[in-house]
């Protein structure tokens, strides 16, 4: 079963509160933790790999804070959940067809492999800025 970790989605939820305050903005870990509710011990560690990815800049100092490290209309789900979740798929077949003992010829990794590719494209298709623009609950 595909799922989405705690850390991916709050990782979704930190830039889309930078997206919404717009491509220049800089705000504290702390208010973005607040006003996101992510816990403070997941905050420090999900900013860090966001930073790493290039999908956030840390800026130090008196008036630093964090900022989108590139357009939000660049970044896509995909990205964000490709570099937070070490193994994403379907189904493990779709990964490694040795795994089943049918292999090639298994008439469900087909359909696994398919649908694997429309996640993956739907999930390209979304990006942080489109995510930005929908009202907030």
């Amino acid at each position: 079963m595909v799922r989405i970790r705690r850390e991916t989605d709050y990782a979704i939820r930190l830039l889309l509160a930078l997206a919404r305050r717009g491509p220049e903005a800089v705000v504290t870990t702390r208010e973005l933790q607040k006003e996101m509710q992510i816990p403070k011990q997941y905050a420090a560690r999900v900013v860090a790999k966001l930073a790493r990815g290039g999908f956030i800049k840390a800026l130090q100092g008196r008036s630093g804070g964090i900022s989108l490290g590139r357009p939000a209309t660049e970044i896509s789900l995909k990205d964000v959940v490709l570099h937070f979740e070490p193994i994403f798929v379907i189904s493990k077949c779709v990964e490694d067809p040795a795994s089943c003992p049918f292999g090639d010829t298994c008439p469900v990794r087909g359909h696994w492999c398919h649908l694997q590719s429309l996640l993956l494209k739907e999930l390209e298709r979304i990006t942080i800025a489109e995510l930005a623009a929908e009202p907030s609950p």
